[in-house]
């Protein structure tokens, strides 16, 4: 399963999204949105995204933080 996630996201939704996902045998993804200059404030940062990282892996076993691959290789 993979969760995009802005700058603000809330924690709480993290952990409803996990808890409904319990007991299930999966990969948990973490993907910031990546923005150009005009939408850099909807980035998260890297503590944002520890802080999500760290409430999903207390519910689910497997949590991954990846980029979104295909815009670093300009792919639309």
């Amino acid at each position: 399963m993979k969760v995009v996630v802005i700058k603000d996201t809330a924690i709480e939704e993290i952990e409803k999204i996990c808890k409904d996902l319990v007991g299930l045998d999966i990969k948990f993804v973490l993907q910031p949105v990546t923005g150009d200059r005009a939408q850099k404030d909807i980035v998260p940062g890297i503590k944002e995204l520890f802080a999500l990282s760290e409430t999903a892996g207390t519910f689910l076993p497997d949590v991954m933080v990846i980029p979104q691959v295909h815009k670093i290789l300009r792919i639309p």
